[in-house]
């Protein structure tokens, strides 16, 4: 994907999008008009935060702090420390399914979760999940950035009966502070951050986020379930 131009990006993602319109449907009308939608204080970031090492890498954790793979590359933003299922943050994993259920009226399926310490000029390329990711979750720990490092969303688009556009969607751009999360569709809505701001070229940034995954119980990506 990274040797397509932009203009073949597009035509990706917007076929990607029709496809897979209203594929996530809720009962949430806000959250199927927009894609996504925040939630302001979700937890407490203290049960969840973490010093940075400024390790860089991926580790995949087999259900205990012992048991784990790493990798050199988080293979979606080089140069930042990633961890697949990270034991002690399992507990929340299941908490935030059901506060994500009472916001959207369905029942959700649990699939992996995932964080990652961004650093200095990181960037997250714009980009569609794959399925495990269908009702997506992402919640900022921690930052010792003093500017504010937004999260982008595009809007889904409108389509008449026969698949034509008319009404395109909308880029935004989100900023949560410590504590909040976007619940987003994965699958549907193309999500990115632009590269990190350097305030000092010789001090260590870092920016903590977690991302919870999640499939509709009675959903076309169910047999997604538990990261299957």
């Amino acid at each position: 994907m990274d040797n397509m131009s932009k203009a073949e990006l597009d035509h990706k993602f917007s076929q990607i999008e029709k496809d897979f319109y209203k594929s996530s449907w809720t009962n949430n009308e806000y959250f199927d008009k927009y894609g996504y939608f925040i939630i302001k204080k979700l937890m407490d970031p203290e049960w969840v935060v973490q010093k940075p090492s400024y390790e860089v890498g991926k580790y995949h954790f087999y259900g205990s702090m012992d048991r784990f793979r790493f990798e050199p590359d988080d293979g979606q933003v080089t140069g930042s420390l990633g961890r697949y299922c990270y034991p002690p943050y399992q507990d929340t994993h299941h908490e935030v399914k059901n506060i994500i259920e009472n916001h959207i009226g369905r029942k959700l399926y649990t699939t992996y979760y995932y964080d990652r310490f961004y650093y200095n000029s990181n960037e997250l390329a714009r980009h569609i999940d794959r399925p495990p990711c269908e009702i997506s979750c992402t919640y900022h720990v921690g930052s010792n950035m003093k500017k504010k490092w937004p999260l982008w969303i595009k809007t889904p688009n409108t389509y008449d009966e026969d698949g034509n556009i008319i009404e395109k969607g909308e880029d935004h751009s989100v900023v949560l502070e410590p504590g909040d999360a976007m619940i987003y569709k994965g699958c549907e809505c193309p999500h990115w951050r632009e590269k990190m701001p350097n305030e000092f070229f010789n001090r260590k940034q870092y920016h903590h986020q977690l991302f919870y995954h999640y499939v509709l119980q009675d959903g076309i990506r169910s047999h997604f379930a538990f990261d299957n």
